[in-house]
């Protein structure tokens, strides 16, 4: 069979030629096209649905998450169906019976959710989730004051108006989400036995304080042929006024905010902190990559929007790079380089010197460099990133690969040399 096999590729050798180019062309393309990561996405292909209602777990469980399991059940495309319930949000994880599938998947979920929307409670948000797998954890940054000049709130605001919206428009990042410092609140104190006496019920409170936050538009007016138009406007920057604010009335008297309480500047509650080093605590941000894209070429386009990020940012402020999943990358990039060389060399030197011919050492020379680039192929073909398992399983084949190649070009120039005496 083995002669049968030989005798057949050298009675058509240009053919065999021409294959052998062909996948190494092919192979070529396919590492060109494959995308590069650090570890394998064994993630399941999955669709979140994010749903926040400040309710309790119970309530939210049997008015919103129940309902739109119910609706989403049914459908072949969809492998399972996971929702998991918190104090004022849940998840629903949509998991995909095939990843090709995942926009129309996504379209269907949109549809359901529109479709059964009225049934839900109107004052609960329902949203879908980035397009991202729990693999999309890329890249990290602190954001430090190095001159102390402003608190974790102003740090923080800086974060979410300025560095966030430059660093998601980069293509292939499909969410940041911002981590430390404090988000900033309007929060009103009321005191229940004062609005008892003034008989002033909590929603005409509530009602009466979203209504002064909303700009009101008026008409226009004319003075010396120009028009100005009219709006009432609040200054939310000192809030001291609106103390005044009427929230009812008690026959021909007005009660106002301060006879039942005030408003005051507070802030979130924190879930967690973000040290650095141990010097304290600072503001960040986590960059989510998109499913199937390139990890090095989004991390090279967040570096170059990095350094134009830095030259706006205040005097004293700095961005630090906290993780950034491509310097892996290119470590086993440079240990498989390393390896794959050091190989090479091996071969040429075991040929050289016990063989005694140096060009014997060609025939294993091509034969590792085209079983190193022919496993790209099937990497290519079933979907998945050339990455450092996949690396590190192929530098230890290499070695084997070497010492095969070396017993078989050693054991054919013995039966030459005995065939030519």
């Amino acid at each position: 069979m083995l002669t049968a096999i030989i005798r057949n590729i050298l009675r058509f050798r240009v053919l065999v030629l021409l294959l052998v180019l062909a996948g190494a062309l092919l192979s070529v393309y396919s590492i060109q096209r494959s995308p590069l990561d650090a570890i394998p996405d064994i993630s399941d292909p999955q669709i979140v649905i994010y749903v926040k209602w400040p309710r309790s777990p119970q309530l939210i469980e049997s008015d919103v998450t129940a309902p739109l399991i119910r609706a989403l059940v049914g459908s072949s495309e969809i492998q399972s169906i996971r929702g998991t319930t918190h104090m004022g949000y849940s998840f629903i994880y949509v998991i995909l019976a095939d990843s090709a599938s995942h926009d129309r998947v996504q379209q269907l979920v949109l549809d359901k959710i529109n479709t059964i929307r009225p049934q839900l409670p109107s004052d609960a948000s329902v949203t879908l989730g980035p397009n991202a797998s729990s693999m999309g954890w890329i890249y990290q940054y602190a954001l430090v004051d190095r001159d102390g000049t402003r608190d974790l709130r102003e740090l923080r605001l800086l974060n979410e108006s300025q560095i966030k919206p430059a660093f998601q428009t980069v293509p292939g990042v499909a969410e940041l989400a911002s981590v430390g410092g404090l988000e900033k609140q309007y929060q009103i104190k009321l005191f229940p036995p004062l609005l008892a006496k003034a008989g002033v019920s909590l929603d005409r409170v509530i009602t009466a304080v979203r209504a002064a936050f909303q700009e009101v538009g008026g008409r226009t007016i004319e003075v010396t042929n120009r028009e100005y138009q009219l709006r009432g406007v609040l200054d939310n920057e000192d809030i001291a006024k609106l103390d005044h604010l009427v929230i009812g009335r008690n026959g021909e008297k007005s009660i106002f905010l301060k006879d039942v309480g005030y408003m005051q500047t507070g802030y979130d509650l924190r879930r967690s902190t973000v040290d650095l080093d141990g010097t304290g605590e600072v503001v960040g941000g986590v960059v989510i990559m998109e499913q199937d894209q390139n990890v090095l070429a989004i991390t090279r386009a967040l570096d170059q929007r990095l350094t134009a990020i830095r030259s706006s940012l205040p005097k004293g402020i700095e961005i630090v790079t906290t993780y950034n999943r491509s310097a892996w990358i290119w470590t086993t990039l440079k240990e498989f380089f390393a390896t794959l060389l050091t190989e090479l060399i091996v071969l040429i030197l075991v040929t050289a010197l016990f063989l005694g011919n140096p060009r014997i050492a060609l025939g294993p020379i091509a034969i590792l460099i085209l079983s190193t680039l022919f496993t790209a192929l099937p990497l290519a073909l079933s979907g998945q990133t050339i990455n450092l398992f996949s690396l590190a399983g192929l530098c230890i084949a290499i070695g084997e690969i070497a010492d095969a190649t070396i017993v078989h070009v050693e054991n054919c120039a013995a039966e030459l040399s005995i065939t030519a005496i």
